[in-house]
């Protein structure tokens, strides 16, 4: 038996569709793989740094642990145990975790919102370590 055909309905009706010739719309920049990957190698370089950075503190130079006495009034980067030294580094590791996140994401369609979110916060984690490394005061000599 067949059925009449209708110009607006697609022929085979709704049963034979399996929507694999939609086209899906292109994504934006931020929702790419190529664009997760280049972000995910920049801030790998900027946990380096944040590692490498927060081995490098005050050491024999500080004034509540090192060759000094305990002095209070100077900048955080005279103190081995300030926050702000495994603040930074939380940072640069956090900005390759969210860097990694959004790769993982990156090549699902559907995750396409969650790929952006995490470039986004990988690449904020990443300039504010860069903005917080060049502002901070200098070591002590």
């Amino acid at each position: 038996m067949t059925t009449p055909h209708h110009e607006d309905v697609r022929p085979g009706g709704w049963g034979n569709r399996d929507f694999r010739d939609e086209v899906q719309p292109a994504r934006r920049a931020l929702e790419r793989g190529p664009t997760a990957a280049i972000l995910t190698a920049v801030t790998f370089l900027v946990m380096l740094l944040a590692i490498q950075h927060e081995n490098s503190d005050c050491r024999d130079a500080c004034y509540d642990g090192g060759l000094r006495s305990y002095e209070r009034g100077h900048a955080w980067t005279a103190y081995h145990d300030s926050w702000q030294w495994q603040a930074q580094w939380a940072l640069g590791v956090g900005c390759l975790v969210f860097a990694l996140a959004a790769l993982s994401t990156a090549s699902r369609y559907a995750l396409r919102r969650w790929t952006t979110a995490f470039n986004v916060l990988a690449a904020a984690c990443a300039v504010g370590w860069v903005a917080w490394r060049l502002l901070e005061p200098s070591l002590p000599t």
